[in-house]
């Protein structure tokens, strides 16, 4: 996707927390913040929509 002449990652997502265990919260955060900064690393906007419950 291009935006303002700029490759952008979008990302959508759904964390299920209320049946998912502590550890695979834990991995799916982990995956997200890993797309976040390879995004930043590659100098790309990136772009995160979903529903998801805090942690």
């Amino acid at each position: 996707m291009k935006l303002e002449n700029k490759t952008c990652v979008l990302t959508s997502c759904y964390f299920h927390t209320s049946t998912a265990s502590e550890d695979e919260i834990d991995i799916l955060y982990d995956k997200l913040r890993d797309i976040i900064t390879d995004s930043k690393d590659r100098n790309m906007k990136c772009i995160v929509g979903g529903d998801f419950n805090a942690k």
